[in-house]
């Protein structure tokens, strides 16, 4: 999943416009990015957790 949202997230700043940021592809891409951003970061932190749960598990 954090691949996936990688993919995304590079196939997004390829759509930026750096000349016009405010149009609409632009804005667009915009959004992309920070969902794509967004799902690595609660990837991240899921398996975060998981660890964390898995060592309290242990013990």
């Amino acid at each position: 999943m954090i691949t996936i949202s990688a993919l995304m997230l590079v196939f997004n700043i390829s759509k930026i416009d750096t000349q016009d940021l405010l149009n609409d592809k632009s804005m667009i891409a915009l959004i992309g990015i920070i969902a794509s951003l967004s799902a690595i970061v609660i990837l991240i932190i899921l398996i975060i957790s998981r660890k964390i749960h898995d060592k309290i598990k242990k013990n």
